[in-house]
């Protein structure tokens, strides 16, 4: 099962074991034959996971029942079921002990098990101690691309600025990636992260530098979009334009920081933003509705450099009316419509617009 994923659908009565395959900036999914199946309609799987024994455990709720068909809490109290699955003729056992009474560096040592629980559950308890003694031990085993390190530190408070930045060039790109994420999950940028965008060669940080850029201020969130969609080779990649556009929505009011990047000279001749994010950004000003969006869609067409570029803002204004009135456009953008319908004739790309 190394490398699986194996899932319970407790709606139909199994297990479901699945190889993970990389696919650009993550990853797909091939079934295989399921782990567990079961005919009983008690049979109700909902949790499984790796326990402390390098088995992998499953949580059997048992009960006919999956949701709150009834007020009263009525439910079976003692027919569930915990399953545990061991390679044929293995002895599963746990031979570490209470990891709450080892000692700081007992812990540390515990970064390097085979099992990844026991790798995880040090690294909490160590994070939730907060003892400084061990701050600069994890550090250099930080540098050295230990994850449970970097966490460890982050949950201890000790994720400082000044070492978020060094890390930010590690080597690893895992230990990069999750620098990105744990500042992220604080909404707190770094003066690194635009050059990072635009120099990061894992595909998969650059995909976790949109997700955090969603969640910074539209001043700091804006340079590193910026950079992220001037990486043409993610024009083609599955997931990362639709990436970059939801970090850009979530910034869609900042309009003078989005207007400002849009009059850069190059931006409109980008792969990812001609192909992906002008006419989805049009469609989301235009479907807002308000005077002031539908004049950023004038504004769009001012700025577009090519009839192909206009036309891909109309496709997208014409998606946000579809099946609705227009509402009253400013002159400059009616003006810009009609001059468009003019030229494809009668084509009927901007539907009930005319």
């Amino acid at each position: 099962f190394d490398g699986s994923i194996i899932a319970p659908n407790a709606m139909q009565n199994l297990v479901w074991h699945s190889q993970r395959i990389p696919e650009g900036s993550t990853f797909r999914t091939v079934d295989k034959s399921n782990l567990l199946e079961c005919s009983d309609r008690w049979c109700r799987p909902v949790y499984a996971g790796v326990g402390p024994d390098g088995g992998v455990y499953i949580a059997d709720w048992y009960d006919t029942r999956l949701s709150h068909v009834s007020p009263t809490d009525d439910w079976h109290k003692e027919s569930g079921r915990v399953y545990r699955i061991v390679p044929e003729g293995a002895r599963a056992s746990y031979t570490d002990g209470d990891l709450h009474e080892l000692s700081g560096e007992e812990l540390i040592k515990r970064f390097d098990h085979p099992n990844k629980w026991v790798r995880r559950r040090a690294m909490l308890e160590l994070g939730w101690r907060g003892d400084q003694s061990v701050v600069d031990d994890l550090a250099m085993r930080v540098d050295q691309g230990s994850l449970e390190s970097l966490w460890a530190l982050n949950l201890m408070g000790e994720l400082t600025s000044q070492r978020a930045g060094n890390w930010l060039a590690n080597d690893d790109p895992h230990i990069r990636r999750w620098v990105v994420r744990l500042l992220g999950d604080r909404h707190e940028n770094h003066p690194r992260l635009p050059g990072l965008a635009a120099s990061e060669n894992d595909v998969q940080v650059r995909s976790q530098l949109a997700s955090t850029a969603k969640r910074l201020s539209s001043n700091d969130a804006i340079p590193i979009i910026a950079a992220l969609v001037g990486r043409n080779e993610d024009a083609e990649d599955p997931h990362m334009p639709l990436m970059n556009w939801w970090a850009l929505e979530a910034h869609a009011d900042a309009w003078t920081q989005i207007e400002s990047m849009l009059t850069a000279p190059t931006i409109w001749q980008l792969p990812m933003f001609d192909q992906h994010i002008a006419g989805r950004l049009m469609q989301r000003y235009a479907a807002a509705g308000t005077q002031d969006d539908l004049q950023r869609c004038a504004r769009l067409l001012e700025l577009a450099p090519s009839d192909e570029s206009r036309g891909r803002l109309m496709v997208g204004l014409n998606r946000a009316f579809q099946g609705q009135a227009v509402p009253p456009l400013p002159e400059s953008l009616a003006a810009a419509l009609d001059h468009f319908q003019s030229k494809i004739g009668d084509s009927g790309l901007i539907i009930g617009l005319r």
